[in-house]
């Protein structure tokens, strides 16, 4: 869910997911309530959305401070699983650190369909808030990610780190939004994890994004995603904003589990 999505705009989004719910078999929309909406307003809307629309699982985030909503939402007759909480980081790109990316070589051009390659054995079992639905069958999650690396790969700043014999080490890709960059997507394959990978990752982002005329780069992951998270306050980085993923499901589809 990218940075601009949640943090441009002061209106409830709501939205037929077409790709997901052909992936996971079952109906799915997303509504997004942006950091700028107004609270009771935001509130009327997103409960009208949950007793009224036919999907059955929406995905919601809205922002964590509106510690109330989740108990009083559930009086739309969903089931509500809170499926994760992101959260954003900030880090001004006034002083780029200078690229040092020994014993790999940063592959600036790489193809969409390689980018998805990698993505897919990464993101396999990554415990994200498909994972916390046992309404959804997570094997599918691989190709999901791949899907989204692809469309990623191919709109913005892209790069693949790869080991002297070619072998693809992680990767980033990055979308800009005026003066601020985002790190969408990327990681580190299982092969060279604990081998300061994504910290020559997040150089190469962040030079690709000042590069491309950005003054601040924009981060995020899941709250239990400590190691990052401490490794994002050791470069620095500012906590921005935190948000809530939960899926309400369709009560009429509540007693009923994909494969796991």
């Amino acid at each position: 869910m990218s940075w601009a999505a949640l943090h441009r705009g002061d209106h409830v989004q709501v939205a037929d997911s077409p790709v997901e719910s052909a992936r996971f078999g079952v109906s799915i929309a997303r509504v997004l309530v942006p950091e700028e909406a107004e609270a009771d307003a935001a509130f009327a809307t997103v409960r009208e959305t949950l007793s009224e629309h036919s999907a059955d699982v929406i995905v919601l985030r809205y922002p964590a401070r509106h510690v109330r909503w989740f108990a009083d939402l559930l009086s739309t007759g969903r089931e509500l699983i809170h499926a994760d909480t992101l959260d954003f980081w900030d880090r001004a790109l006034d002083e780029v650190r200078d690229p040092d990316y020994a014993p790999y070589v940063l592959d600036e051009s790489p193809s969409p369909e390689d980018v998805g390659a990698i993505s897919a054995p990464m993101f396999d079992e990554y415990p994200n808030h498909y994972a916390a639905n046992p309404r959804l069958d997570v094997s599918r999650l691989g190709a999901g990610f791949a899907e989204w690396a692809t469309t990623l790969a191919g709109a913005g700043p892209t790069g693949v780190l790869r080991a002297e014999d070619g072998d693809p080490a992680g990767y980033y890709t990055v979308a800009l939004h005026g003066e601020v960059a985002e790190w969408v997507l990327g990681g580190v394959t299982a092969g060279h994890r604990g081998r300061g990978v994504y910290p020559r990752l997040m150089v190469g982002a962040e030079r690709a994004a000042a590069q491309a005329g950005a003054s601040r780069l924009i981060v995020s992951t899941q709250v239990q995603n400590l190691p990052v998270r401490r490794f994002y306050a050791r470069l620095g980085m500012t906590p921005l904003s935190a948000f809530l993923t939960v899926h309400a499901v369709r009560s009429d589809r509540s007693d009923r589990s994909a494969t796991r």
